[in-house]
């Protein structure tokens, strides 16, 4: 019996293997300079390869911040336009005079908020010291960190309390634009020498604690991070703390403190201000 007719008899239809038909192939489309065929015109590249997608940049970066140009004068760079402006608002002829004056023995004398007590005399008048503002003749500058007089401007620099290293790892702007409005937000930026600069550098609240007025210098910071809806990290609410003998004010921006138990599992702050904006967004739209 013929092999063909044998597996027809004996064979059953489903055990008798099947054809299988090889996948057709596409043939590789190579690029010519044949212009008929449209493969190296811009329309026929973008069908034959796909667009790899840029890499997404930080909103915020020290360089393009500083380099951007202005709208007004392209020319110049927007950083210089604020810088004037600061220095030309800030400038003052008044400066802090301290003396002594005389008072009745027995007064209340009060220095810094504190009683103390005043060089007493045997006429029943004593002294106590007086600090007032007067006018010096001389425009200058007090510098925000160590309270020294700057009379020349070119001396100045203009330092961000919250440094922008500090809000770039907070990871808090996505666009560009609200990430510029704080690289110029008014109430951030301060006049300081260059050398006291250096010293702060990019250091936050927690690494860094000025000579002058460091409780003003802790709610100017504070302020800052409230109205641009930043988280602290605990050691910044330490420091706070610590510089203005108050707790930080958590009624204007809700959660705006690290857990301690997220600090001490070295959670980066980032996730911290993320874990809070995502929260808060939910929250809005169940409103």
């Amino acid at each position: 019996m013929k092999k063909e007719k044998y597996e027809r008899l004996a064979a059953p239809k489903l055990l008798v293997p099947k054809a299988t038909k090889k996948a057709a192939t596409k043939p590789t489309t190579i690029i010519t300079s044949n212009k008929k065929a449209g493969s190296n015109t811009p329309k026929g590249l973008t069908k034959l390869y796909k667009t790899i997608a840029p890499k997404k940049k930080p909103a915020l970066t020290r360089n393009a911040f500083m380099n951007k140009k202005s709208k007004a004068s392209p020319q110049k760079r927007e950083w210089e336009g604020v810088k004037n402006t600061i220095i030309a608002e800030r400038a003052t002829t008044m400066v802090p005079h301290t003396e002594w004056v005389d008072v009745k023995a027995g007064s209340e004398v009060t220095e810094g908020g504190k009683e103390v007590k005043g060089k007493e005399f045997s006429s029943g008048m004593q002294q106590k010291k007086v600090t007032t503002m007067k006018n010096s003749g001389l425009a200058g500058w007090t510098d925000a960190y160590t309270g020294e007089r700057i009379l020349k401007r070119s001396d100045i620099q203009i330092d961000h309390t919250v440094p922008i290293d500090r809000v770039i790892k907070s990871g808090a702007f996505k666009k560009n634009v609200d990430a510029g409005a704080f690289g110029v937000f008014m109430e951030n930026l301060v006049i300081t020498k260059a050398s006291t600069n250096k010293a702060k550098g990019a250091k936050d609240l927690s690494q860094f604690t000025p000579t002058h007025e460091p409780a003003k210098y802790a709610k100017r910071y504070g302020n800052v991070m409230s109205k641009h809806k930043l988280v602290m990290t605990h050691g910044e609410d330490r420091a706070y703390k610590r510089m203005t003998g108050t707790e930080y004010d958590t009624e204007k921006t809700p959660n705006p403190v690290q857990h301690i138990l997220d600090m001490q599992r070295g959670e980066p702050i980032a996730e911290s201000q993320t874990r809070r904006d995502d929260f808060w967004m939910m929250k809005a739209r169940k409103k």
